[in-house]
């Protein structure tokens, strides 16, 4: 627990310094045509970028721990797989980009070509580079170095902020893509330099590697790929069909409903990828014996019990919070709405983080196939309740579809564990004890504190005590189960 508490601390200050970049690029640039080419060149890279980061790592896990201390030679095979994977996606948006974008954006009059020219270069070593990077990480993850992964996240957000401001003057506006180039390459460069050892030990057992296991290594890493791939695309559109149906509604809520997914997406970037990364392997490891169970059990009631409480805070404080973030320039303006908004995300944050975890059993037992297929359908619900719901409640229409979808997911997935593993979770049953005990006290005296009209930024430090009471909470309540289950495995024997 005490690495997990460390990594989410690292990831936090990843996500400060990536908050600085982005930042950078403003207090350079500023917004106008420079800044927004560049976001054009970069839609499809993104989602491309997006799929592959999830694919790769999700993919080399599983077959890492199932191969790799019987044959090492498995890591050569997938790095010479991801290589050719990330060349050729490079290669094929080099030369599609451009064509893309002006079949979308061709009726833009403030669209400037000439700089989305300058950027179609740089953006696809970004992505060939960025692809590549994720094949690292994944070593690191699966040989217990992941608290290296945000360590190496800070230092190439360092990086891009030196060379946004230092090399400007010498590059024009292309120093955006060229400092994201620099970003991706000292992400490629630490991430070889740290999982060099696992590297080296797989080329010194290449005298093991056959033609048919060649064959058997890359055919189950592109057979894990594939449908991993299918899933993450059906969730891209999902965001577009939410972006497609804010338009329709009053100036603004496009900007509001996208402010409000970014900060929800640093929660998820946090605490669920963090949680998730940490325990996959271990899941991994143990997925064809019982230890699993209690495995999926502590991964799954940590992250419902953090989202619960992430939950009271937005709830009490989210105004605060976000004023604090974005209250400045025309933002401010918004900041209630956005506020709204983010509190609905922040409910359903515990059935995706639930998702995240029951997803990578089934990837972990080489089932590909029905995640995906339940994540389609979920996507398609969402869709529905999204139409639907938005003609009647406007843009909340589309959050409760995201969280009703997601709560739809959630119940298929634990069915089929159940159904398919006979798969035994508890982790509810903890949860549900602590609705009835520690929700009511937090929520009183949260009202106490709300009645009395204490300043916002003392607000925003008992936001802080509150979180540091659930964490105290939860630790209380791991220690008296890990007693029990000491007692329990004593009666027995």
């Amino acid at each position: 627990m005490k690495s997990l508490i460390f990594l989410i601390i690292l990831s936090l200050f990843s996500k400060i310094t990536g908050l600085f970049r982005d930042l950078s690029i403003g207090f350079v640039f500023g917004p106008g045509e420079i800044l927004d080419a560049y976001i054009i060149s970069m839609m499809i890279p993104s989602i491309i970028l997006d799929l592959m980061s999830v694919a790769v790592n999700s993919c080399y896990i599983p077959l890492h721990k199932k191969f790799y201390n019987k044959n090492a030679s498995i890591l050569i095979v997938i790095f010479i797989s991801c290589l050719v994977i990330s060349a050729l996606l490079s290669i094929v948006i080099y030369f599609t980009n451009k064509n893309v974008i002006y079949y979308l954006v061709s009726d833009a009059e403030s669209v400037n070509y000439e700089h989305i020219k300058y950027f179609l270069f740089p953006v696809s070593i970004f992505v060939f580079t960025s692809i590549f990077s994720e094949f690292f990480k994944s070593i690191l993850v699966c040989e217990n170095k992941v608290k290296y992964i945000p360590v190496i996240t800070i230092f190439s957000n360092l990086v891009f902020i030196i060379f946004i401001y230092m090399l400007n003057e010498y590059f024009g506006y292309p120093t955006i893509a060229y400092g994201y180039c620099a970003l991706a390459f000292v992400q490629l460069f630490l991430g070889t330099f740290l999982s060099k050892k696992y590297i080296t030990i797989s080329v010194s057992d290449l005298n093991r590697l056959s033609l048919k296991k060649i064959k058997l290594f890359v055919f189950k890493f592109l057979i894990l790929m594939l449908p991993i791939s299918i899933g993450s695309i059906t969730n891209q559109l999902n965001k577009a069909v939410d972006k497609y149906l804010a338009v329709q509604f009053e100036p603004g809520s496009l900007s509001q409903l996208y402010f409000s997914q970014q900060l929800y997406a640093v929660l998820i970037g946090i605490f669920v990828v963090n949680v998730v990364m940490y325990y996959y392997p271990r899941i991994c490891s143990d997925i064809n014996n019982e230890k699993v169970f209690n495995v999926i059990d502590e991964a799954a009631y940590f992250l419902s019990f953090i989202s619960l409480v992430i939950f009271i805070c937005s709830f009490f404080y989210s105004k605060e919070l976000i004023s604090l973030i974005m209250g400045y320039g025309k933002l401010e303006g918004s900041i209630s709405e956005i506020s709204s908004i983010f509190i609905c995300y922040s409910f359903g944050l515990s059935f995706e983080a639930i998702n995240a975890i029951y997803k990578r059993v089934y990837w972990a037992k080489g089932n590909t196939a029905t995640p995906v297929k339940i994540t389609i359908f979920s996507v398609f619900i969402n869709i529905i309740i999204s139409v639907v719901l938005s003609k009647y409640i406007g843009l909340y229409g589309i959050i409760i579809a995201t969280i009703l979808s997601n709560l739809i997911s959630c119940m298929l997935l634990a069915y089929c564990l159940s159904y398919n593993y006979k798969m035994k979770l508890n982790f509810y049953k903890y949860l549900m004890f602590d609705f009835i005990t520690f929700l009511p006290i937090i929520f009183i005296v949260n009202k106490y504190i709300e009645s009395i009209h204490i300043d916002a930024n003392l607000n925003i430090i008992l936001c802080f005590v509150n979180f540091i009471f659930g964490f105290l909470f939860y630790l209380t309540r791991r220690y008296s189960l890990e007693k029990k289950t000491k007692y329990s495995i004593s009666v027995r024997m």
